[in-house]
């Protein structure tokens, strides 16, 4: 009977172990038709999300808006200033709607390039409505400001240099107080402490002026006053300027530093010769800077005083736009309007996106010639566009994958599970078959020696 059962359970074991391997076979096949399945559901949701139309952005993608024509053309489409964006054809027109093609004509009937100066007034007035007048006196006067700008820059940039007369040795600003504090200086005599405020008095009225610009000025008496008051005691001349140079760069003074490394007061030696032909140049410098400045001021004040913001927008926007077309001609199309019709043009490489900047070239008391400078592209490599689905088909497609993800995701989670009880359970199955192999080895052998002696 004992080997019976041991031989029955060995059977019964190894039946069991047949079907668990079958079992994880079969689940390990499950498992790779769920990759399949997961990789054509990850292929379905990227198909999905393949563009249909163009959105827009001037914020670095903070914000998009859906591409028409409109858009980049209008002045109150979502544009700048900054980022005039304009849509061309396939020989470098600009492609234009009906009402754009009337002013247009003024400029060339035929679509040719023109004249834009010669026409700037008349089409702004057309396509504005504000008298032509108001508008050449109002851009001429913005013009005015811009290019003062650039000029004022200029000139900020060629002021006086103070290096000739720059220096930065405390014991040579000593020396500006008479020979008896340079030697108290250099020979590092002792002080009393009650002395200190009248001494940082007396620093603080003859030396101000050597600090020159009015910030450094306001610093140093800052730091004499600060002294003043300190509960530190220098004991000595070198040791009450240097706590003095502390506090006034920690003030946030100007200072430099020795030849030895050491660092010094910044000053600037008023009394020098290099000083007298400094302030010349400079005075006529700065009378050059607030005449400037003042022409500015008035027209930007005129230019304001005749525009109002939106209309200013507007005027300048459209000047961009039209000095391009009359640069580079232009050509009417009845469905540009339609933003289906647009975005097939531009994804078809039929109209192109092309990015203006403007630069001035010359100028006179009446005149301000400009140029356009262009950087054509297809929409596909436009930094401001973006190929989008429908947002209702990117939620649904999205919530679909999520729900399918989640599906396989759970069997996947199933199928590892009921593999590892399976491994478990095998693993026990083996061992135990090793135990009743060796049981049924050992019988089979006793009975062996009854048989045969």
């Amino acid at each position: 009977m004992g080997m019976s059962a041991t031989q029955l359970n060995f059977l019964s074991l190894t039946n069991r172990k047949s079907n668990i391997e079958y079992d994880m076979l079969r689940l390990t096949t499950d498992k790779a038709a769920l990759t399949r399945e997961m990789d054509k559901v990850q292929k379905e949701y990227r198909n999905s999300l393949n563009a249909k139309k163009y959105k827009y952005t001037v914020d670095s993608g903070a914000n998009y808006k859906d591409l028409t024509y409109a858009t980049l053309m209008y002045p109150s489409g979502y544009i700048t200033e900054d980022k005039l964006n304009i849509i061309t054809g396939m020989n470098g027109e600009v492609i234009l709607d009906s009402r754009y093609a009337e002013a247009a004509k003024l400029i060339s009937p035929d679509g040719s390039p023109g004249n834009w100066e010669a026409h700037q007034w008349e089409v702004l007035e057309q396509l504005t409505g504000i008298d032509k007048d108001s508008i050449e006196t109002a851009m001429k006067n913005y013009r005015i400001f811009t290019d003062g700008q650039i000029e004022l820059a200029t000139l900020k940039a060629e002021e006086p240099d103070k290096s000739r007369f720059t220096k930065v040795s405390t014991s040579g600003l000593m020396k500006k107080l008479g020979d008896d504090w340079f030697e108290k200086y250099k020979t590092n005599e002792d002080i009393d402490r009650n002395d200190i405020p009248s001494i940082m008095d007396t620093f603080k009225a003859e030396l101000t002026k050597y600090f020159l610009d009015d910030e450094s000025m306001e610093l140093f008496r800052q730091a004499c006053d600060t002294v003043k008051t300190t509960t530190a005691e220098p004991s000595n001349m070198k040791g009450l300027v240097d706590y003095l140079l502390g506090v006034y760069k920690g003030l946030g003074g100007l200072v430099g530093n020795d030849q030895q490394g050491n660092t010094q007061f910044l000053w600037y030696d008023v009394d020098s010769k290099q000083y007298e032909k400094y302030l010349e140049k400079h005075d006529d410098w700065q009378n050059k800077v607030d005449t400037l400045e003042a022409d500015m001021e008035a027209a930007l004040e005129q230019y304001n005083s005749t525009l109002d913001s939106e209309a200013r927008t507007r005027l300048n926007f459209l000047s961009n736009l039209f000095r391009a077309v009359a640069q580079r001609g232009w050509s009417y199309s009845s469905e540009v309007s339609d933003p289906e019709y647009l975005n097939q043009m531009l994804m078809n490489n039929m109209y192109y996106i092309t990015e203006v900047k403007t630069e001035l070239m010359d100028s006179d008391t009446d005149t301000y010639l400009y140029k356009n400078i262009y950087d054509t592209q297809p929409a596909a490599n436009c930094i401001y566009l973006v190929k989008v689905n429908d947002t209702d088909n990117n939620e649904a497609a999205l919530m679909k994958y999520e729900h399918e993800k989640r599906r396989i995701q759970a069997r996947e989670n199933k199928d590892d599970t009921l593999l590892k009880n399976h491994e478990t359970e095998l693993a026990a199955i083996n061992q135990m078959l090793q135990s009743y192999q060796k049981i049924i080895n050992d019988e089979v052998g006793k009975y062996y020696k009854i048989f045969n002696g």
